[in-house]
């Protein structure tokens, strides 16, 4: 009886130990991979290593070839206006904050977003979240006031934005405060663009290093700033 006890107890104890080295081999690898620096995929084109550091840059190129057609976007819940106009007033601050916007404009904007716009509504793009914010017109006033901007979903950064600004400042400091927000400023490339047949006051830049464009313009008392992938046409 002893004799076929041991036998059975060696193989209990075999299958024991082999049963704890999966176990044991995924801590291991765990381990390594908390202990070793992940590199990001190489980007097609291959953005510049300092490109490569500023995350909304990153993801602008990361996300080009993945961001859904209007057919695959899933449908977007009905959005609370007040929830929307309360991140809109976290935007608003930013901007304040860095720069872009000055405190006169930035009072006014938050005077408008405590009252309930008479649209709203927020889509999903795949890579961006974008809020639209729009008010009846004030009497005398034949147009009404909005208020728009994009944030990417992986970093929360303002890829482009337009809403209504009064103060003196002029655009290619508004531009370049929005730049240094966004990380930007980091790269030493930025070149100005052409415009051609451009009626207001626009200007464009570009960088090799992070093959994006910023764009800028002030028309109608509206600001609006945009960042788009590779060099644009104008």
């Amino acid at each position: 009886m002893k004799k076929g006890i041991l036998p059975t107890a060696a193989a209990l104890l075999v299958c024991a130990a082999l049963l704890g080295v999966p176990a044991l081999w995924a801590r291991l690898a765990d381990a390594r991979r908390l202990n070793t620096v992940q590199t990001r995929p190489t980007l097609t084109g291959a953005l510049d290593e300092a490109a490569r550091a500023i995350p909304v840059l990153y993801e602008l190129h990361a996300s080009a070839s993945e961001s859904l057609t209007a057919d695959e976007r899933p449908e977007q819940p009905d959005q609370d206006p007040a929830v929307l106009c309360t991140d809109a007033a976290g935007v608003v601050t930013a901007l304040a904050d860095a720069g872009v916007i000055d405190a006169g404009e930035q009072q006014s904007l938050d005077t408008l977003l405590a009252q309930p716009p008479a649209t709203a509504a927020c889509r999903d793009t795949g890579d961006c979240r974008r809020t639209e914010l729009w008010w009846y017109p004030p009497q005398g006033d034949a147009n009404g006031i909005s208020l728009y901007y994009s944030r990417q979903n992986s970093t929360g950064a303002l890829t482009d934005l337009t809403l209504p600004v009064s103060g003196s400042a002029d655009l290619e400091s508004r531009l370049r405060a929005w730049m240094t927000l966004l990380g930007l400023d980091a790269l030493d490339d930025w070149t100005p663009l052409d415009i051609r047949f451009a009626a207001d006051s626009t200007l464009a830049l570009y960088s090799a290093k992070g093959q994006a464009t910023v764009y800028g313009q002030l028309s109608g008392n509206y600001l609006t700033l945009m960042l788009m992938k590779d060099k644009a046409n104008f």
